[in-house]
């Protein structure tokens, strides 16, 4: 859903974010496939690409083209980040996915 709104925003929309945390992107419904392709590449914002070592397969399958796109687009402080042991809702590592999110978020 958010890569379809960042599809359609003007470059000069886009600017305006300090930053953009996207955690388990590529998730969809079993089978399904991604409607939207994601728009990592064109985002000039620091972008957090954060997931579980035990995410929903497609996440993971979909993790070096995510970090394929963060290197394209460019920003030194892009990142992608896993948490060992997390599944895709963080359900047991909820301090560490708040951690994780502000950590990066400090450094930026």
């Amino acid at each position: 859903m958010a890569q379809r709104w960042i599809k359609n925003q003007p470059e000069a929309s886009l600017a305006s974010f300090d930053a953009y945390v996207g955690i388990g992107m590529g998730a969809t419904d079993y089978k399904q496939p991604m409607v939207e392709p994601f728009q990592l590449d064109k985002m000039p914002m620091p972008v957090l690409d954060l997931y579980g070592s035990e995410d929903f397969p497609a996440v993971i399958r979909k993790a070096p083209e995510r970090l394929a796109m963060l290197e394209k687009a460019g920003n030194p402080k892009s990142a992608q980040l896993v948490v060992e042991g997390a599944e895709h809702y963080f359900k047991t590592h909820k301090s560490e996915l708040v951690d994780t999110v502000s950590g990066w978020l400090d450094r930026l």
